[in-house]
């Protein structure tokens, strides 16, 4: 089916009949530009103003479809001609339409997909990939407080990222390691400060009042509060590995 042969039958006709395009347009219920559309072979008809159009242009659907005028001999082969045609558009565009859908559903999802890890790596609950331990400490970043850590757990195994901020080598193993070695320690602030559960949404709160257990208890063993200096220490490394910790200190 040539549109552009079509286009320009139409405007062949729409002329013969002594009709601007803007005439025809306000006949069939279409804007103008849907016509021009129509006679520049950019768009067919719909088939829903079809019938009307050809009423209007004085036509045949099938001469209409044909592009040209039929004689009564080739009425019928014009016919079948146009009818396997319309057949074949019709076939493609389900094609095309199934293609569209098909694309347009892998891009939601993808975009879906990194909406929500882009939200949960924000929001803290699960880290940012590119803060992740990349190399050992050089001589140059291994302080005392670092080596102190290692000392009492590999768990405590610490290196630098791609930015050179100090991060503990596995993050997890370090929050669950704090929890066994402090969890007296770990209680001892929860209750003083009436916070939630130690987690990886609430270990801020940790991180900042376990150096104040001497003030809050002023009157609790050394070893508690030792362990509240050790609570803060430890959680200010693993803080490192979240984005919105490096996103404050970078902004």
């Amino acid at each position: 089916m040539d549109n552009n042969r079509i286009g320009r039958f139409l405007s062949e006709l729409r002329k013969e009949n002594n009709m601007t395009q803007q005439e025809l347009a306000d006949r069939l219920n279409v804007t103008d530009r849907a016509v021009g559309n129509w006679e520049n072979g950019r768009r067919m008809p719909d088939y829903s103003v079809l019938l009307e159009l050809c009423r209007r242009l004085n036509v045949s659907v099938n001469e209409l479809l044909a592009g040209e005028r039929i004689t009564p001999e080739k009425k019928e082969e014009k016919f079948e001609e146009n009818i396997r045609e319309i057949i074949t558009v019709n076939r493609n565009e389900k094609k095309k339409h199934r293609l569209i859908v098909g694309v347009m559903s892998v891009i939601i999802l993808v975009m879906f997909i990194l909406t929500v890890r882009f939200a949960l790596i924000r929001n803290s609950i699960i880290m940012d990939p590119d803060l992740k331990y990349e190399r050992r400490l050089s001589e140059e970043t291994r302080y005392f407080q670092y080596e102190q850590l290692e000392k009492i757990s590999f768990d405590y195994e610490m290196g630098v990222n791609k930015f050179g901020t100090v991060v503990f080598r596995y993050p997890d193993k370090a929050l669950e390691r704090l929890k066994a070695d402090c969890s007296e320690g770990i209680e001892a602030v929860r209750k003083a400060f009436d916070l939630p559960e130690l987690t990886n949404r609430s270990f801020r709160l940790y991180k900042t009042y376990g150096w104040q257990l001497v003030d809050a208890d002023a009157e609790a063993p050394p070893q508690l509060l030792e362990q509240g200096r050790l609570i803060s220490r430890v959680l200010d490394i693993y803080e490192n590995s979240f984005y919105d910790n490096f996103r404050l200190r970078n902004s």
